[in-house]
């Protein structure tokens, strides 16, 4: 009994040591827009501007997206067909020179605008929840392998009207 109880014990232990480990945070890029991980492990899938020589948006393909699989040593990958065409690829439109809105392809209802601010820097935002958030960081929380169902995502960055961090929760 005791030999169980030690072993209950080690595993719940391990499982609150796994479900506290925080995922790890992409290095910092002038290009980064902003990052999207998933529970269902730490790869993560980066957003980035796709700048031209002189420093504007590229009009063809003013997003770059690809993984940092951490899962195996923190390689770069670029996403392959599906995950470009029905997950986590997106789908941009010109509103004006450096000013975009864009979907991620896999929830069209969500569009997030990109442009460049007054230093040329870019930046995404999104309204969720009827708040305004300079986007840094996605969050899904998903069940299923085959065809996984989206329960919640969560958005982290500024809020544009205070200025203060910001998480907003959407269930979709």
């Amino acid at each position: 009994m005791k030999f169980f109880l030690s072993l209950l014990f080690s595993c719940l232990t391990f499982y609150s040591i796994a479900q506290t480990t925080p995922y790890p945070t992409p290095p910092p890029t002038a290009e980064r827009l902003f990052y999207l991980q998933r529970n269902a492990n730490t790869n993560t899938v980066v957003y980035d501007a796709n700048f031209t020589p002189n420093k504007d948006l590229d009009t063809k393909n003013p997003i770059k997206v690809y993984w940092i699989s951490y899962e195996k040593g923190g390689i770069i990958e670029d996403l392959n067909y599906e995950q470009r065409t029905l997950a986590y690829g997106v789908k941009t439109k010109e509103i004006a020179q450096n000013h975009y809105e864009f979907t991620l392809v896999a929830y069209k209802k969500l569009i997030f605008t990109l442009q460049l601010d007054t230093q040329k820097q870019p930046v995404v935002t999104v309204t969720v929840n009827a708040r305004a958030i300079k986007v840094q960081r996605i969050f899904i929380q998903a069940e299923g392998k085959l065809k996984p169902k989206v329960q919640y995502i969560d958005f982290y960055g500024t809020d544009l009207v205070t200025n203060a961090a910001i998480h907003e929760r959407l269930v979709p």
